[in-house]
């Protein structure tokens, strides 16, 4: 049975009114403009409840405004135009309050739904279903990691490496959580991955897998039996098991949109 949670301007009315942004420029990126290439640290999201991005689209906007997962197989409906860029900066007022990073980001999340909904005429919902799910936990005698030393600020948290394919596939990490590996497994494979393995602290990665060299030549890509070499290369290694569910899994769908004016 589907949970149906609606956004639009009837359900925002009924709320607190959300704060806004005071000035919105957004301009169409042609479609001839060479690719904008971005720093891997780069964020739109700037101090003072500001954000500003040089390239970007509908579903981009909403994944940011919505923090939706998985958005290529979780956000449906998406008008013909989605793909369209467009270059957007906007800024809060002068009366926008000091904020931590933290918070200045959930606020500034806030102000471009209402962007959205303003200039894209964005209506939407959120459906709860059931679909697969991933479960991370320890095996028998697991897991076999070696803890880290945990970053001292202001150091943070390491990224995550992983890339997969039928062939074969590597893992490469410092300094980073299970709860952050099962993120990244989730990322890639376009599932929600729940981490109930019950182990904290930090840990450092560098692991490569392979297909048999005796079994039939792989396919090209990622697809099941790539899924599974890497599940079974896991577990052996590290005492990881990751185990597929039945789940509720959150669906976003898109109502009714619109391309914004210009200004």
């Amino acid at each position: 049975m589907a949970v149906t949670v609606l956004f639009d301007s009837a359900a925002r009315a009924a709320q607190k009114p959300a704060a806004k942004f005071e000035v919105v420029s957004i301009r169409a990126v042609p479609a001839s403009a060479p690719p904008v290439v971005l720093p891997s640290d780069w964020t739109p999201v700037q101090p003072g409840g500001r954000f500003t991005t040089p390239s970007t689209t509908l579903s981009g906007l909403i994944l940011f405004a919505y923090e939706v997962r998985h958005w290529e197989v979780r956000l449906l409906g998406l008008p013909s135009w989605h793909t369209k860029r467009f270059a957007v900066s906007a800024a809060a007022g002068g009366d926008f309050p000091q904020l931590s990073s933290e918070e200045n980001r959930e606020q500034v999340r806030l102000m471009v739904r209402e962007m959205l909904a303003d200039r894209f005429r964005l209506r939407l919902h959120a459906e709860t279903r059931q679909g697969t799910i991933l479960k991370m936990s320890v095996e028998k005698g697991g897991p076999r990691l070696k803890a880290v030393a945990a970053p001292v600020p202001p150091e943070l948290e390491g990224r995550i490496g992983l890339s997969m394919g039928n062939a074969g596939g590597r893992l490469v990490a410092k300094k980073v959580t299970l709860a952050s590996l099962a993120r990244s497994v989730g990322t890639l494979l376009r599932v929600d991955v729940l981490d109930e393995t019950g182990v904290k602290g930090y840990y450092d990665f560098d692991f490569r897998w392979t297909a048999p060299s005796d079994g039939p030549a792989p396919k090209p890509g990622l697809g099941p039996e790539g899924q599974a070499l890497f599940i079974t290369a896991v577990k052996d290694e590290f005492g990881l098991r990751f185990s597929s569910e039945r789940g509720p899994t959150q669906y976003w769908i898109v109502d009714h949109a619109e391309p914004p004016t210009e200004n």
